[in-house]
């Protein structure tokens, strides 16, 4: 199994919340003072590992004025209500980022940008117009997250029109973006067949569509006049609370693992979501090697006429984040980093964006 490529802080983020980065095993390490977990996989040791992320705004230190009065009675559940309030809605983060098992690298890109996440998978395909596949992703992963920063989470949809519209490299690829606002709404949209989930008590409540023109042939935005654009994707739009989780991810997992395998793993690590992240990430890069398997893509090419057995090889790319409400959980600013084709990262070759 081989990396796709280290994540970087971007500048965004105040220099007391930087997490130190392990450019070798993509490890984030959490800032002084917080507890952090080793990220190794945990089926695979050769899948890299994963950083413990977050967003949340700080607690106001305003005393608590205590129940309220309304025609003589006491309604202490509006004190309640108010001191809700003081700590708005965030998410703590895991990631994978492993690419396709016969590469040193691959095409998939993602960010996360506070409370909002997104995933882009390159399109290979773009490299018989002679063009490197692996960067229109990652400019618009990067464009979108520069965007974010500036406008914030709940205008990620925009962010990512803009995003397409200033992206200077040539290529294509699928997108999926979302993001959370301090009242527990989500907005986002999908384009194509990477995807996302939310899950709350261990069930779907709401999926993404995934869109195509033709059998693995999935809507992508482009460079070129005749490309697919994102008011074509599938809108995401939902009230979200405290546990639930989001999941975010290329076509990589949701091609090789069952939905209800994916909802078994995410549950196995009782809201763990680094853990989650790379179980999710790991098992999907072992079954996309299997051929004894009827994995998601075998059936979709059976349907559309196409033989194919097992599973299907691909970059994994996987965002897991738990809606929490806690006065301790950071924001995080990180965006992936591509190495040179047919290296693993340099150390001395990374930076803080």
């Amino acid at each position: 199994m081989a990396f796709v490529s280290a994540a970087v802080l971007r500048a965004a983020v105040p220099p007391s919340r930087r997490a130190a980065i392990d450019n070798r095993t993509c490890e984030l390490t959490p800032p002084a003072g917080r507890l952090g977990r080793s990220g190794n996989g945990l089926l695979s040791p050769l899948v890299p590992s994963v950083g413990r992320t977050g967003a949340a705004a700080a607690a106001s230190t305003v005393a608590h004025p205590g129940p309220r009065m309304l025609g003589g009675f006491s309604l202490p559940f509006f004190g309640k209500k108010q001191e809700d309030a003081r700590v708005p809605l965030s998410l703590e983060c895991g990631y994978v980022f492993l690419a396709h098992p016969e590469k040193q690298t691959g095409e998939d890109a993602f960010f996360i940008e506070g409370n909002a996440l997104g995933v882009f998978d390159g399109v290979g395909g773009s490299a018989n117009r002679g063009v490197d596949p692996r960067l229109f992703s990652q400019s618009l992963a990067a464009l979108t997250a520069e965007g974010v920063a500036e406008r914030g989470a709940e205008n990620v949809v925009s962010c990512l029109i803009k995003a397409v519209e200033a992206n200077p490299e040539a290529g294509a690829s699928t997108a999926v973006v979302v993001g959370l606002d301090n009242v527990g709404r989500v907005f986002g949209v999908s384009l194509g067949d990477s995807g996302a989930r939310i899950i709350r008590n261990g069930r779907i409540i709401k999926r993404s569509k995934e869109q195509s023109h033709a059998f693995n042939a999935p809507y992508q935005l482009s460079d070129l006049d005749v490309s697919d654009t994102v008011a074509m994707g599938s809108n995401i739009s939902s009230r979200v609370k405290e546990g639930d989780i989001l999941l975010l991810a290329s076509d990589g997992l949701f091609d090789n693992v069952e939905e209800t395998e994916v909802l078994s793993l995410i549950a196995a690590a009782d809201g763990d979501m680094v853990a989650a992240a790379e179980t999710l990430g790991s098992v999907a890069i072992e079954k996309s090697q299997l051929q004894n398997v009827d994995s998601p893509f075998a059936r979709a090419a059976r349907k559309a006429g196409v033989r194919w057995r097992g599973g299907k090889m691909d970059d994994v790319t996987v965002l897991t984040a738990r809606v929490v409400r806690d006065p301790d959980n950071e924001p995080l600013s990180v965006l992936s980093l591509l190495p040179e084709k047919g290296t693993e990262p340099d150390e001395e070759a990374l930076v803080e964006m």
